[in-house]
């Protein structure tokens, strides 16, 4: 029931604490197995993995780690002036001082935290500060004070595995979305950078065995090719042309 939810301060709910970077000069500190949180790995509401990483005496030596189920806000930076990165660890972390991690406690569900947080996004914006040089900031005490309504520990449970859900498949579709742009660069590397279709009628390999290996339909085989000519810029298919992209746009085709 509405009536026994309960209106708190943000900070009676949460415990708070701040991360670090060890110093980047020092390569027996980077490179190591425990996932370093910042802006640009914050892209996502799962937070598991980052384009830097942390070795143990890296983690003692400037940074800190935070527990799976913790939340991490992004409470510095130029991204603040257009969205709130937050998420969920779902494994051990570090993170760096323009972070900030949550732990939920006093009833507080660490799912329904997250989910609060980021369904909150366009008040939490309008929280953000300017800090002089482009980049934006939230301020600690500010939003420790933030009044929450919090349901009773079931109800919170329920909201959260049913935003959950949606999370999940938006994640999904993110990790599907990926792979395709993946196979989609390499295909194109494999037919137009690498001349592989060209090459491997060159090589006398069967058009069946080509469209199978190189993933083509005889149609689109038949377009390519049958041998290399040396060019300007090294081989490319004969009757293919190198050109500036300013002159060949404005062509009639």
């Amino acid at each position: 029931m509405a009536s026994e939810w309960q209106k708190l301060a943000l900070g009676d709910l949460t415990e708070w604490s701040s991360g670090g970077t060890p110093p980047k000069s020092n390569p027996e500190f980077w490179g190591g197995d425990i996932p370093w949180i910042s802006a640009s790995s914050m892209k996502t509401g799962r937070l598991s993995e980052s384009d830097r990483t942390l070795t143990p005496e890296g983690l003692k030596r400037g940074s800190r780690l935070t527990r799976k189920g913790n939340v991490l806000l992004l409470v510095r930076g130029s991204e603040l002036h257009k969205r709130i990165p937050v998420g969920i660890a779902v494994r051990d972390v570090s993170f760096n001082q323009d972070v900030k991690a949550l732990c939920a406690k006093n009833g507080l569900d660490k799912d329904f935290l997250y989910h609060w947080l980021a369904g909150n996004e366009t008040m939490l914006l309008s929280k953000v500060e300017n800090t002089g040089i482009g980049a934006g900031k939230l301020d600690t005490n500010v939003l420790k004070n933030l009044p929450v309504l919090l349901p009773p520990r079931p109800e919170q449970r329920r909201i959260a595995h049913i935003l959950g859900t949606l999370d999940d498949k938006i994640e999904n579709n993110r990790k599907t979305a990926k792979t395709l742009e993946a196979m989609a660069q390499a295909i194109f590397q494999s037919w137009f950078v690498d001349f592989d279709p060209v090459r491997a009628k060159m090589a006398g390999e069967s058009p069946e065995s080509i469209c199978k290996r190189l993933k083509l339909t005889p149609e689109i085989l038949d377009l390519f090719p049958d041998r290399l000519v040396d060019s300007e810029l090294g081989e490319i298919p004969e009757g293919w042309e190198v050109g500036i992209l300013e002159s060949l746009a404005a062509r009639r085709f």
